[in-house]
């Protein structure tokens, strides 16, 4: 008798115990990887790709294994943005080399959200609060519809950060210095005013790096080792804007990148680097924990 009591108290709780565990394991996107850019809402323009692409597989190279994939989809289908990008991340086991580092760049056009998903082993380099900033700064692009020109930012703003904080050398990753080295063994050429201008704002912004490191390291009261300590969002931010001008050329007010157009991107002719090549399916790759921030415009 007391069994037949029991039961109709024991079913409620089962079933609800079920639902919870079946919407804490994400479903499956099926969506086959393709490589450093996935662009299945079709709204990145054929060049721009191509140099994204090129810039993603180059700095995997020089970073020893780090992927930063971009991926853009129609439509989440009603499931969480955080979910799908989790999901994705370990589906497609991003991120090679020692640590198996990777970033996932996901935007959803018809949802009007984005995701950068970090895996575990960058947390310390892209912190939430630095990876929310960036996905804030690509609003301005995405409400005027350029995917484009918002994405190859957000592309870039990934790499020179990651740059910096790894310690990867700068002329590694600008390929512009292939056309720099030609410049040096040609005849040497009168320079217009408008390259001295240019020369007088890479010092200007140099100098003003230097200043910002030396507030950065006396904020953090000297400690370095065994972790970055405390940080400065502000700073972190505003460093990621001066190395991706400096590596990718300014442009507008406010978070910096290139605006002018579709057409108006960096030059990348001249740098070396892998042409192919697998991208994901590391055996431990897809290290994610649920790092990173979204963002919605």
């Amino acid at each position: 008798m007391k069994k037949t009591r029991t039961l109709p108290i024991l079913l409620p709780s089962i079933l609800i115990a079920l639902l919870l565990c079946a919407r804490s394991v994400p479903a499956q996107t099926s969506l086959p990887l393709r490589g450093p850019v996935n662009d299945f809402a079709e709204v990145i323009d054929p060049s721009t790709e191509a140099r994204m692409e090129e810039m993603l597989r180059n700095f995997k190279e020089r970073s020893g294994g780090i992927e930063i994939t971009v991926v853009t989809v129609k439509s989440l289908e009603g499931r969480p943005i955080e979910d799908f990008a989790l999901e994705l991340g370990r589906q497609w086991k991003l991120g090679s080399g020692a640590d198996h580092g990777s970033v996932i760049l996901l935007t959803s056009i018809d949802d009007r959200k984005m995701r950068i998903e970090v895996s575990r082993h960058l947390e310390g380099d892209l912190p939430d609060a630095l990876v929310g900033e960036i996905a804030i700064s690509l609003r301005p692009y995405f409400r005027s519809g350029d995917y484009s020109s918002g994405l190859m930012f957000g592309a870039q703003s990934l790499v020179t950060t990651l740059a910096q904080r790894r310690g990867i050398p700068v002329e590694g990753i600008d390929r512009s210095l292939g056309s720099r080295q030609r410049e040096r063994q040609s005849p040497p050429r009168r320079r217009s005013g408008s390259e001295g201008t240019g020369l007088i704002f890479i010092v200007i912004v140099i100098v003003v790096f230097v200043i910002l490191s030396q507030v950065r390291r006396f904020g953090r009261g000297g400690h370095r080792g065994g972790g970055w300590g405390r940080r400065n969002t502000g700073l972190d931010i505003l460093e990621a804007v001066i190395w991706s001008n400096i590596l990718f050329g300014g442009g507008r007010g406010g978070f910096g990148g290139h605006r002018g157009g579709r057409d108006h991107h960096p030059d990348w002719s001249g740098w070396g680097g892998s042409s192919g090549g697998d991208w994901g399916g590391s055996s431990g790759g897809g290290d994610f924990g649920g790092g990173g921030a979204s963002d919605s415009w």
